[in-house]
């Protein structure tokens, strides 16, 4: 009898030595706790990996994670370069190197005679991961502009492809991808507990419900399906730390971080016929309410929550004369195709831009809601 695509996975898995797992970039809690997860199932397979998500800031990472994944923001090398220098006829007598001017030099002293650059060889060694676990990577570009380096390495790597959304262009050579599940963590608890439901002890449960809670905001978005509560019963049997969760996404708001989010709210303005809501921040409200731009992350998760009917969501943040604005777009719209167009970055759910085209905040803010404008009528007809 043929495997299905989850044994095959499970098997690509045990058979790899190096294993990649990868986020994506502007990585959400519920991709966050599923990179953790699935960390939790490599360490218990006693597998060598790496965790990583571009750019990932660590004061992100929920308190109620296990500390025993390491995330990290960028990846190691992904091979080496060798340099072949053929010494049968003219022997090494010593090996320096210096770097200059981001320059590296290395100098090769021969014992007699000399060498011509001929006798030179400069190749690539093997990849140095032999399998790529994907998380929630709806396309190549989702792991930022950072990453090319990694680009080479999943056309020359097995890939693992996980993912819940429909945008996902199935671009592994194993894709687990279910577009029926609410959340990555939803998807990835239904394939760990086919691979072995043994392996769901507190930590990886824990992992598992606070990622489905973060995304469906404790179960109260539109998508929930009976086969998401009996999982997230199941896990609270395996030891979730419910109470954790929902005290680490909810109830441990400071109170300058309450201010901040009451500065935003009081100056939200919406245009329904765009499904385009938006707010600012300035500079001065950040010195007055001693927040940091991190404190308005929960800002656009209560929008999203409170007004549904929203398609794209923007908070844009003083930087002198400059908005640096943060995107959070609803199916279809994708907020990295809107951000691209004044050079940002991001996914299709997040993006982030600077625009710096105008002489004052205020002027910016025009513009930057107007040129958004430009590009929801052709994407949301």
């Amino acid at each position: 009898m043929p495997l299905s695509v989850e044994q095959e996975a499970l098997a690509q898995i045990k058979r790899a030595r190096q294993i990649l797992v990868l986020g994506k970039e502007h990585a959400d809690t519920d991709t966050i706790c599923s990179a953790i997860a699935v960390g939790l199932v490599l360490q218990k397979l006693g597998k060598t990996f790496d965790v990583v998500i571009p750019g990932f800031d660590q004061r992100r990472r929920p308190a109620f994670l296990s500390s025993s994944i390491e995330i990290r923001s960028q990846a190691e090398a992904m091979r080496a370069l060798h340099l072949i220098v053929d010494v049968k006829d003219v022997p090494l007598s010593e090996l320096m190197y210096t770097v200059h001017d981001n320059k590296l030099e290395i100098i090769l002293l021969p014992k007699h005679g000399q060498w011509s650059p001929a006798q030179v060889e400069a190749k690539h060694g093997a990849m140095y991961y032999d399998l790529i676990i994907l998380l929630g990577c709806e396309h190549a570009k989702s792991l930022g502009e950072e990453t090319k380096h990694i680009l080479e390495a999943l056309q020359e790597t097995p890939v693992i492809n996980i993912d819940h959304r429909p945008s996902n262009e199935h671009y592994g050579h194993i894709n687990l991808v279910d577009i029926t599940h609410s959340s990555m963590t939803e998807h990835l608890g239904h394939i760990i507990e086919q691979w072995d439901a043994s392996m769901i002890d507190t930590e990886m449960a824990t992992a598992l419900l606070g990622g489905m809670m973060a995304r469906t905001k404790s179960f109260r978005t539109g998508n929930i399906s009976p086969k998401a509560l009996a999982l997230s019963s199941r896990l609270v049997e395996r030891g979730a730390h419910r109470e954790q969760i929902v005290t680490q996404l909810w109830r441990t708001r400071e109170v300058s971080a309450l201010k901040l989010w009451g500065r935003a709210l009081s100056r939200l303005e919406q245009d329904p016929s765009h499904g385009l809501v938006w707010t600012t921040i300035t500079e001065t409200d950040l010195i007055d309410t001693q927040t940091e731009p991190k404190d308005l992350e929960g800002v656009v998760d209560e929008l999203i929550s409170y007004i549904p009917d929203a398609k794209l969501i923007a908070v844009l943040l003083q930087r002198g004369a400059s908005a640096v604005t943060f995107l959070h777009a609803q199916a279809p719209l994708s907020a990295v195709d809107i951000a691209r167009n004044m050079g940002g970055t991001g996914t299709r759910e997040r993006a982030v831009f600077t625009y710096r085209e105008a002489v004052t905040f205020q002027t910016a803010t025009t513009q930057v809601i107007a040129r958004m404008k430009e590009h929801l009528p052709t994407i949301t007809r």
